[in-house]
């Protein structure tokens, strides 16, 4: 999901909520800066997919086995 994808339907929900108890142009002044802002908010993040981040947890589960076998793996060489 990227991050426009994120805004719009973040916006949109809030819309849904809101349309009753605003007046409809003060909604849209306030959508439009609220818009604004959570660009600029989330311009500062490095968003990813929920795939790509599972895909990097799992690989970095299997370096982490990696990385305690071969330290057994020393201990016991060290041990000799």
């Amino acid at each position: 999901m990227n991050q426009e994808t994120i805004v719009t339907d973040l916006m949109n929900r809030l819309r849904d909520q809101l349309r009753n108890a605003i007046p409809s142009q003060t909604l849209d002044a306030a959508m439009d800066q609220a818009r604004r802002a959570l660009h600029q908010g989330l311009s500062d993040f490095d968003l990813v997919s929920r795939q790509e981040l599972e895909a990097h947890l799992k690989t970095l589960a299997q370096l982490q086995q990696t990385v305690e076998r071969l330290e057994r793996r020393i201990g016991e060489l060290e041990s000799r």
